[in-house]
């Protein structure tokens, strides 16, 4: 079973993608924002397979965190996801980095759809 590290500083929403994918087969962690994410991804003993991750957070950004990963997991999959508009996340930086990103608010087909895809899964659903 895959683990999906779910990142975001929103409680409320992450618990909702974290709640989500857990219906649909995954395992989940959760971090409360970049910083604490690169944390448990040096620290956990369990494998992270996949990260879902807010662009938009205090001490360390969704594109922050990325560049962190890119530059020492580059093998790990990332979905980012946001609220902003794409001229607002162009101006973040976004664009450089060529990763799925999802619209807030999403969907669980379109969340859990988004983490298949980066992992490969022919198709995985709430219902099985």
């Amino acid at each position: 079973m895959a683990t999906v590290l779910v990142v975001d500083d929103e409680r409320p929403v992450r618990e909702l993608a974290a709640r989500m994918l857990h219906e649909a087969g995954y395992e989940t962690i959760e971090a409360v924002d970049g910083q604490d994410a690169w944390r448990r991804l040096r620290q956990t003993a369990t494998k992270v397979d996949a990260i879902v991750c807010d662009v938009v957070m205090p001490r360390m950004t969704g594109t922050e965190l990325l560049a962190r990963i890119q530059a020492n997991r580059p093998e790990l999959p990332v979905v980012l996801m946001s609220g902003y508009s794409a001229e607002d996340l162009r101006a973040r930086g976004l664009e450089q980095y060529p990763v799925p990103l999802i619209t807030k608010p999403f969907t669980q087909d379109g969340l859990v759809g988004a983490v298949n895809r980066i992992l490969g899964v022919a198709s995985r659903s709430a219902a099985g």
